[in-house]
């Protein structure tokens, strides 16, 4: 949608009615309190530049909701395409920025995306300033703000229980049975079993999982995992968990052979990382992420989550901050004998030959030796600087 085309259709935003419909089905009823959230959000966005439009969208379902406002009045002839490719670009800032002008150009733009806890982009608060006078950066702030407190409701877990969060803190894959039958497990015994979703798990049976293991109660014992793939080797504890008021039996596995058991997933911790990191990117460069979904490794999430975090940053403090044109891209495959990582810098790059090595690359040094890593740190370009991640693969 393009200024100089007829301006685009704005209706007055009404706080007051939306409950006071008695017949109001209660989806419609949790639609109108997103919707009230969204509007809140967008609000709070827009107060900080005057005369600017704020626009927050969120996925849920197969549809994004969003709301569109200057303020005092809301956009409500949105393109439903251009939302979705805001959505779908990710971390990908040219896709992002395309996909804003489509929605109202021209016009100035900033954004945040927003994820939720499985890292997956889930939602953008951005804002517009078809003026070029209006002073749009001073909303950074306010976008974050926003971006936090809808990523905190897209994070909120309903079914969260203390036993939950306890199994989740475990760094070892562990379930908990009853009669058996698996009654909660934690997201690091999906990943070793192939799934996403711990949710995959509930209702199998621990023997029809495990081979090998001795009869019910298992105490302490070694036997086979069965994956969607293949199997794995590994040693079980039986131990205690209160679920519900009543004690239950969890089991904690460990690898046999002293490897590790743990995976972690790049395409989630590269989000992870990016958002975390999105401000302090973007102050100095565009962002483009290159990741399959499904690139996995074989180490602990959180030690992933260092090595990538200080690669970037690596990358990123190389930069000269004050030069127009700076991009970063992060991109994952396999080469057959390693997963790579490489995070590329591109744009005006600091120079100066009398110091020692990079703070960043030391510091990247150091987190791969706990993952069993290798680091390349390439700066023989004037106007690129790479990190190339050599990482341990998933074994089949």
């Amino acid at each position: 949608m393009h200024l100089d085309q007829p301006q685009p259709a704005f209706a007055a935003v009404d706080h007051d009615d939306a409950f006071d419909v008695p017949t109001c089905s209660y989806a419609d009823r949790d639609t109108i309190a997103q919707r009230r959230l969204l509007d809140g959000l967008a609000e709070v966005v827009v107060a900080e530049v005057p005369r600017a439009i704020a626009l927050v969208v969120v996925r849920t379902g197969d549809t994004p909701i969003a709301v569109m406002t200057d303020g005092e009045q809301r956009l409500v002839d949105l393109d439903r395409g251009a939302l979705e490719r805001l959505l779908d670009a990710g971390v990908d800032d040219r896709a992002a920025r395309a996909a804003l002008a489509d929605l109202m150009s021209p016009a100035r733009t900033v954004h945040v995306h927003v994820r939720d806890r499985d890292g997956r982009v889930a939602g953008a608060v951005a804002l517009f300033a078809p003026d070029p006078e209006l002073p749009i950066e001073r909303a950074r702030p306010a976008l974050r703000r926003a971006a936090a407190a809808l990523s905190g409701w897209l994070g909120a877990d309903v079914d969260a229980t203390p036993a939950s969060a306890l199994l989740e803190a475990i760094p070892y894959p562990a379930l908990v049975y009853e009669a058996g039958v698996v009654v909660m497990a934690n997201h690091a015994l999906a990943r070793l079993c192939g799934y996403g979703d711990p949710g995959r798990l509930i209702g199998r049976g621990v023997c029809s999982m495990l081979d090998g293991l001795p009869p019910i109660p298992f105490a302490l014992g070694e036997g086979h995992l069965r994956c969607r793939a293949t199997s794995r080797r590994v040693r079980a504890r039986e131990l205690s968990l209160v679920v519900g008021g009543r004690r239950h039996a969890a089991l904690v596995l460990t690898s046999v052979d002293g490897g590790t058991l743990a995976r972690a997933s790049i395409a989630a911790s590269v989000a992870r990382v990016t958002g975390e990191l999105a401000a302090v990117i973007h102050a100095c460069a565009g962002l483009t992420v290159e990741v399959p979904a499904r690139a996995m490794i074989a180490g602990d999430a959180a030690e992933l989550d260092g090595l990538v975090r200080m690669a970037l940053l690596d990358v990123a403090t190389a930069l000269d901050d004050r030069a127009a044109g700076n991009h970063i891209v992060v991109r994952a495959y396999d080469d057959g004998a390693a997963t790579i990582v490489e995070i590329v810098a591109s744009g005006r790059i600091a120079t100066g030959s009398r110091f020692g090595e990079h703070l960043g690359a030391t510091l990247c040094a150091r987190h791969a030796a706990a993952l069993d890593a290798t680091v390349a740190v390439d700066a023989t370009h004037a106007q690129r600087r790479s990190v190339r991640l050599s990482l341990p693969t998933v074994a089949s």
